[in-house]
């Protein structure tokens, strides 16, 4: 008599669990892999010195309250921590220039830009600078207090096409030290406005009064209204969001930059959920709000 084994010819146990382990180290490599592949937006743990050459100058962590002015109704937040270390950090780097001009930018829509120029402007005013927000985003402009009103209000588009006062366009926000300028009505024409508007002439008899100026612009990939404004800027900061700004965008941006020679750029990383490098907050995730 032949023996041909003394198992069972099927299922084969050895060969299921071995097809089983190796599925189960694969399977999720794969999708890790794939995963890494498709997505193209910045996270905490990109390098982001691989992407771009810019310094990065803060982390802004995720805001879990409903105001945008978290400096002001939320000064002991850790996001309101977060802003004063990027003051901080702007001071350090900036420090001899007595009256400077920061400007604040994103590579798209959505990256945060507005609240960063809102918050660094407070940051500046509870430091006990005069400080002065303008908002020079002529095609979607942001509402920075509830009492600004609508859109139909004067502002920066009146005073470059009405021939308004100055004095008319500058309102008093929360803080004593911060003032402001709205945008006004959109205007038709919005790069034409700021080429012909004087800005020059504006900026530097702003500079006469105030210790701080914030410029609020449009986002670079976009439009091209912000470069317009650089040459009138000491720093330029470009706000990047994690999980939303596209990786492409802001290395293309960050090119383009650097072939225009434009100095004296940085980076603002917004929206960090990830905290353990974070000034020594190492709190860990924060659940998303529902």
């Amino acid at each position: 008599a032949v023996m041909v084994g003394t198992g069972p010819v099927f299922p084969n146990t050895r060969m299921n669990y071995m097809a089983a382990i190796v599925l189960g180290f694969i399977i999720p490599f794969s999708y890790l892999m794939v995963k890494r592949l498709v997505n193209n937006k910045i996270e905490p743990t990109d390098n982001i010195e691989k992407l771009t050459e810019l310094p990065v100058m803060g982390k802004i962590l995720h805001n879990r309250h409903k105001s945008d002015n978290v400096m002001y109704e939320y000064p002991k937040s850790n996001i309101a921590e977060s802003y004063r270390a990027l003051r901080t950090n702007i001071e350090y780097n900036f420090r001899n220039i007595p009256h400077k001009v920061i400007m604040v930018t994103s590579s798209m829509e959505g990256e945060g830009k507005s609240f960063t120029a809102l918050n660094i402007a407070m940051s500046y005013a509870q430091l006990g600078f005069k400080t002065l927000l303008i908002n020079f985003d002529l095609r979607k402009p942001a509402g920075y207090f509830s009492r600004q009103g609508g859109e139909t209000m004067i502002g920066l588009s009146s005073y470059f096409s009405d021939h308004v006062s100055l004095d008319e366009i500058i309102l008093q926000s929360d803080h004593q030290m911060l003032h402001y300028i709205p945008a006004g009505p959109i205007p038709p024409n919005p790069v034409e406005l700021i080429t012909i508007g004087n800005t020059k002439e504006l900026i530097n008899q702003l500079k006469e009064i105030y210790d701080c100026i914030v410029l609020d612009t449009t986002p670079l990939a976009q439009v091209s209204d912000a470069f317009l404004l650089m040459e009138y800027a000491d720093l330029k900061i470009i706000v990047a969001r994690y999980n939303y700004t596209l990786k492409k965008v802001l290395a293309l941006v960050a090119r383009d930059l650097k072939q225009k020679n434009i100095n004296n750029l940085c980076l603002v990383l917004n929206d960090n959920r990830y905290y353990i490098d974070q000034y020594g907050y190492g709190y860990g995730y924060y659940k998303k709000r529902n």
